[in-house]
């Protein structure tokens, strides 16, 4: 048996406080390779719990979970979820939420190596061209979307979905049926899903209507795209939220994304690159590879000779900078706080990352100092940079 649960019972203690109340008892059942299960129950009957029990996130209070004869007793990477509740960093994009697990599922890899498997899964998910935007600014089907991205990308080898259909629309659950065709799922790892007991919203296998049609794509092909963008894997342009002046949102946003992997795999530091070209400094160069800042056509130039994409590519960075979204205020200090934070969030997080390795800045570590200098203020932020494998 490759997964097998031996009469799992799990208690949880009492809303008053007296004593315990048991969600479940005594379940037991088992799956070979290449299996798929669905568990059918109404709400609050355990289906979740037992997924977090498989996962490793809750302890049975009876029994276990045992997987290719080794019991889980805690969290793994062989073992993904897609949460209900998508459960994504928000402070991370869609990018780097997916690359998260990548890092975690394969260490060794360098990152040219992780950029490029984990653009796959985004693309694979209809996410090209949104990237660098962050889980505020996606529909519920976009975060849904990211989590299956995550999941797949580390070719686990068992699947928990939890209520996988329940809060996405028709194109979503084809992206599932499109996933559970992978190669990997066809090498014979199982997977096992919580769903509620009618979901018409289903309409039949899943990605198809109730007709048995495929659902149409998100977006027609484009035929005036410009010669250097990318498309996304299913030969369509990447997504976006409008067309600007400088040629369409769609295709810098694109753009953008094809200059930072091309310095990323030349190898090249934003220190370096910034030297090269003659710009300010590595962290506007930074600001000004994410939209945020812009450079003039010499250094456009220069940065295409530098990594090594066309001239017409690179030119996007001359453009006037992206619109950053951020809260309405009326208080001049919380704006311009806000404000830094759109224009040199994504360059410092880029910055942090080349410098100290990938990972987060600690909150519990993190100092902010307020002082005067003249007739100035300066704000010192002093972080702990954790690496994710010790996070």
């Amino acid at each position: 048996m490759f997964l097998e649960i031996d009469h799992v019972t799990k208690h949880f203690p009492a809303p008053d406080g007296r004593g315990e109340v048991c969600v479940f008892r005594d379940v037991a059942f088992g799956l070979d390779q290449g299996e798929f299960l669905t568990m059918v129950g109404h709400s609050g009957c355990g289906k979740s719990t037992l997924l977090n029990i498989i996962a490793g996130l809750e302890r049975p209070s009876a029994g276990g979970a045992v997987l290719e004869g080794r019991e889980i007793v805690g969290p793994g990477i062989e073992r993904m979820v897609v949460f209900q509740n998508f459960a994504l960093m928000p402070w991370l994009t869609v990018f780097d939420n997916v690359r998260v697990a990548v890092r975690a599922a394969h260490p060794a890899w360098r990152g040219a190596q992780v950029t490029e498997w984990v653009q796959r899964y985004v693309d694979m998910v209809g996410l090209g061209g949104a990237e660098q935007k962050r889980p505020a600014a996606l529909s519920g089907g976009m975060r849904q979307r990211v989590g299956l991205a995550r999941a797949f990308s580390t070719e686990p080898k068992v699947l928990l979905l939890d209520e996988p259909f329940a809060q996405i629309d028709a194109l979503t659950r084809g992206v599932i049926h499109r996933l559970h065709g992978h190669p990997r799922r066809r090498r014979g790892d199982p997977a096992l899903g919580p769903d509620r007991p009618h979901d018409p919203g289903a309409g039949g296998p899943a990605g198809r209507d109730p007709r048995g049609q495929d659902p149409a794509p998100a977006h027609p092909r484009r035929a005036d795209r410009r010669p250097g963008i990318p498309e996304t894997a299913h030969g369509y342009p990447a997504l976006s939220d409008g067309d600007d002046a400088q040629g369409g949102h769609m295709d810098r946003t694109a753009a953008l994304q094809a200059i930072r992997q091309a310095r990323q795999t030349r190898g090249i530091s934003y220190d370096d690159l910034a030297k090269a070209i003659g710009t300010k400094d590595a962290t506007y160069l930074a600001a000004a590879l994410h939209g945020q800042h812009r450079l003039n056509a010499e250094e456009a130039k220069k940065l295409a000779a530098a990594i090594g994409v066309d001239a017409e590519t690179a030119m996007v960075t001359t453009a006037m900078p992206l619109r950053t979204d951020f809260p309405l205020t009326t208080d001049p200090f919380k704006y311009r706080l806000m404000e830094l934070v759109g224009v040199y969030g994504d360059a410092l997080r880029d910055r942090c990352n080349e410098l100290f390795g990938d990972g987060i800045l600690s909150a519990i570590d993190c100092v902010v100092k307020l002082e005067k200098k003249g007739e100035r203020g300066v704000l010192t932020i002093d972080a702990k940079f954790l690496h994710y494998k010790e996070y």
